[in-house]
C-alpha cells in the first residue's frame, strides 16, 4: 500500500487563447513560390454539416487563376473531390470551393475582382448545408446553393498553398489571424469579429476548430490557440509585422446613407473616440481599440511621449477616397497633466513604423481633440508635457543605516516633489535595489505614504530584515543598496536625479534573543512522497540560528496540517544528531505511518505547511517562512 504525502499544489489553467498586447502584431509572409504552413489532419479539421474559414490577407501579386492562390485549404482529390479551401487570384478574386458527398462534385462561390495588391483584406468563406457564401471586409460577395454534407478530407491542411496533387498553388503575400469553425458564421459575426481578437465572449467560441493568430515571431511553428492542437509547421514563410485591423475591442457601421450617421467606440475609464462627418460612400467602417502600448513607440518630433496605455484605429470599407472627422473625448484618460500639451498621432496601421503628429483642434473645454478629413489608420494620444526633475532628500549618498532588532525601528526615505502642467501631483513610489542594479526589478518597491501622495515613506526594520534574510544575510552582513523615489500620473514616470547608496546593516539584538533564521528544503508546493516500508528519506533543512547567549542551539521540525495551526502540530521531529544539525532526515515510512494515523487511504493527498524550532536555555525561536 503507498499513501502520498504532499505541500499544497497549485494547478493553473492554462487558457488557449493566447493574449495579443500589440494590435494586430506580427504576420506570415508566403513567397508564392515554395512556402506554405502544414497542419496535420485532424478529425476535428473535417466538419461535416457546416463551416467557416477567415483570414487576413495582404497580396504582394495575385496568381493568374481564382483557384491558384490558396489562402487556407484542406482540399484535395482522388477517387472523388474531398474537404474545401479558401482561395484567390485572378486580379483580386475571391474563392470558397466546398466538395460534397451527394455527388463528389465541387461547389463554389466566387467574386470579381475586388481586391488590389498591398491592401489588407479580411476575407472569409461560409457554408451552412445548403449555401456556400464568400464575404471580404464583411461584405457578401458570392454565393452558390447546393445542400449536401461535406466530403472528408484525407490530406494535410495548408496555410498557403494546396495541400492536394501537384502542391503548387501558393499565395504570394501576408497572411493573419487565420481562423476555423465548425459552424457557419452570420454575416453580422462575421463583421462583429473581424476587427478584434477571439476570446470565450465570441457566440461561437465552442465552435473554433483552429486559430492562428501569428504573434509569437520565432521559431518554425505557429500555435493552435483554439485548444485542439492543431498546430502547424512553417517552410519557407517568413515573420513579419501585420497591418491587419485588429483590437481587443471593436465597433461597426455599413449604413446605406452615410447623412447624420456616425460611429462611437468608448474605453471603460470613459475615454472615446468618434467618427463623423464620413465623405466618398465607403461600404462600412470599423473603428476599433488596442488596450496596450503600439509595437512601434519612436514619438514624432514635438511629441515628447506617448499616452500608451491604449491606441485606436478606423478601418476603411470600400468607397471613392473615403474621409471623416476623428473626434477624441480624453475626459476619461488617466492624465494629469496640462490639457493643451495634449495631441494625436498616426500611422497607416501596426506595420508601420513611423508615427506622425497630427494637426487638430484641441478644446480643452470639451476635453476633445478634433481630427478633420482624416484617413485609414491608427491613433495614439501623445503629450508635449513632463514631470518635473525631483531630488533625493534622506537618507543621503553613503549613510550607513544599522538595524538593532527592534521591530518598531523604521527608515525615513524622504525626496522633493515633482509635478505635471505645473500644478497637478503625481503619486510616489520608493525603490530599493543593490548598488549595482538601475531598479529594473528593484528589491522592494513601495507606495509612499498617504496612499502615494507623500513624499516620504518610513520602511520598518522588520520588512528589512525580512529582504536580508531572503538574501541570504546574516547578523552583521551588510547590504550595499542604492535607494530611489519615482514619480507617476497616468502613463507618466520620472526617477529622483539621482540615486543615493546607502549600506543596511543587521545588528546583533541587545536583548536575550534567539535572531530570525528560515527553511530552506522542503519549498512551497514541493510533493514529497510517503512508501510503506519505504527506506528512501525526505530532507528538510533551514538556516542554523545564532542567539544573543551563545550558538549552541537545539533544533526540531513540527508539522501541520494545511489549514492547521502548530498548537498541536500532528507530527514532531528533532533534528539530526541528537538535535544539533539543521536538518531532518524523515523516512517515507515514517511518512506512511503519519498518514495511517489521519486515517487516509492509499492515493489520497495529504497537504501540509512545517516549521522549524531554535532552541536555547530558556530561549526558543520559529522559523520565519
Amino acid at each position: 500500500m503507498k499513501h502520498l504525502l504532499t505541500f499544497s499544489i497549485l494547478i493553473y489553467s492554462l487558457c488557449s487563447i493566447e493574449a495579443q498586447t500589440l494590435g494586430s502584431w506580427n504576420c506570415l509572409d508566403f513567397n508564392g513560390t515554395t512556402s506554405q504552413v502544414v497542419v496535420p489532419n485532424q478529425p476535428s479539421l473535417n466538419p461535416s454539416t457546416a463551416v467557416t474559414v477567415e483570414a487576413w490577407i495582404s497580396a504582394d501579386v495575385w496568381a493568374t487563376s481564382i483557384f491558384q492562390g490558396s489562402i487556407v485549404a484542406h482540399d484535395t482529390w482522388g477517387t472523388q473531390s474531398e474537404g474545401w479551401a479558401l482561395r484567390t487570384g485572378a486580379n483580386g478574386s475571391l474563392s470558397f470551393v466546398i466538395a460534397l458527398n451527394n455527388n463528389g462534385s465541387w461547389y463554389e462561390a466566387q467574386s470579381t475582382p475586388q481586391m488590389l495588391t498591398n491592401k489588407w483584406y479580411h476575407v472569409a468563406g461560409t457554408y451552412d448545408g445548403t449555401t456556400v457564401r464568400i464575404y471580404i471586409n464583411g461584405k457578401q460577395v458570392g454565393t452558390w446553393t447546393q445542400a449536401g454534407t461535406i466530403t472528408t478530407s484525407n490530406v494535410d491542411m495548408k496555410i498557403g498553398n494546396f495541400p492536394g496533387p501537384g502542391s503548387n498553388r501558393y499565395f504570394d503575400g501576408k497572411i493573419d489571424e487565420v481562423r476555423v469553425w465548425n459552424t457557419a458564421l452570420s454575416q453580422n459575426t462575421i463583421k462583429e469579429y473581424m476587427c478584434q481578437y477571439i476570446n470565450p465572449n465570441h457566440p461561437n467560441y465552442s465552435g473554433l476548430l483552429a486559430y492562428y493568430n501569428f504573434d509569437l515571431a520565432a521559431g518554425s511553428i505557429v500555435n493552435d490557440l483554439s485548444g485542439n492542437a492543431n498546430d502547424g509547421l512553417i517552410s519557407g514563410a517568413t515573420w513579419g509585422a501585420s497591418g491587419a485591423a485588429l483590437g481587443d475591442e471593436s465597433a461597426f457601421l455599413y449604413p446605406t446613407g452615410w447623412t447624420g450617421k456616425d460611429l462611437s467606440l468608448s474605453h471603460a475609464n470613459g475615454d472615446s473616440m468618434n467618427v463623423s462627418g464620413v465623405t466618398g460612400n465607403p461600404d462600412g467602417i470599423h473603428l476599433y481599440r488596442v488596450d496596450n502600448h503600439p509595437n512601434y513607440q519612436t514619438t514624432p518630433p514635438g511629441v515628447i511621449q506617448f499616452l500608451d496605455n491604449r491606441y485606436w484605429g478606423v478601418y476603411l470599407v470600400g468607397g471613392t477616397n473615403p474621409h471623416y472627422n476623428l473626434k477624441y473625448n480624453y475626459a476619461g484618460y488617466q492624465y494629469n497633466g496640462a490639457k493643451t500639451d495634449l495631441n494625436l498621432n498616426y500611422r497607416t496601421d501596426n506595420s508601420d513604423m513611423t508615427w506622425d503628429g497630427l494637426t487638430t483642434i484641441n478644446d480643452t473645454i470639451q476635453t476633445t481633440l478634433l481630427k478633420s478629413t482624416a484617413s485609414q489608420g491608427e491613433f495614439i494620444l501623445g503629450t508635449n508635457d513632463v514631470l518635473t526633475d525631483f531630488n533625493l532628500v534622506s537618507p543621503v549618498h553613503s549613510t550607513i543605516v544599522t538595524l538593532q532588532g527592534n521591530a518598531s525601528q523604521t527608515i525615513p526615505f524622504i525626496w522633493n516633489s515633482s509635478s505635471v502642467g505645473g500644478t497637478s501631483s503625481p503619486k510616489y513610489k520608493c525603490h530599493i535595489d543593490y548598488d549595482t542594479s538601475s531598479f529594473n526589478s528593484p528589491l522592494r518597491s513601495y507606495q509612499s505614504s498617504g496612499s502615494g501622495v507623500d513624499t516620504t515613506k518610513a520602511v520598518t526594520y522588520q520588512d528589512m530584515a525580512s529582504l536580508m534574510m531572503q538574501l541570504k544575510l546574516e547578523y552583521g552582513d551588510t547590504l550595499h543598496a542604492r535607494w530611489t523615489a519615482e514619480a507617476l500620473t497616468g502613463p507618466l514616470a520620472r526617477f529622483a536625479n539621482a540615486p543615493f547608496d546607502i549600506d543596511i546593516v543587521r545588528d546583533v539584538i541587545s536583548t536575550d534573543a534567539i535572531y530570525l533564521f528560515f527553511i530552506n528544503l522542503p519549498v512551497n508546493d514541493d510533493t514529497l512522497k510517503a512508501v510503506e516500508d519505504g527506506t528512501d528519506l525526505e530532507i528538510f533543512n533551514w538556516s542554523r540560528a545564532k542567539s544573543s547567549i551563545g550558538n549552541e542551539l537545539t533544533y526540531e521540525i513540527q508539522i501541520a496540517g494545511h489549514s492547521g495551526n502548530f498548537n498541536n502540530p500532528i507530527a514532531v521531529f528533532p533534528s539530526d544528531n541528537n538535535g544539533t544539525d539543521t536538518l531532518v532526515s524523515i523516512s517515507h515510512a515514517d511518512l506512511a505511518t503519519i498518514l495511517k494515523g489521519l486515517n487516509l487511504q492509499s492515493g489520497q493527498v495529504f497537504r501540509f505547511k512545517w516549521r522549524a524550532k531554535a532552541e536555547i536555555a530558556s530561549l526558543q525561536s520559529y522559523s520565519i517562512d
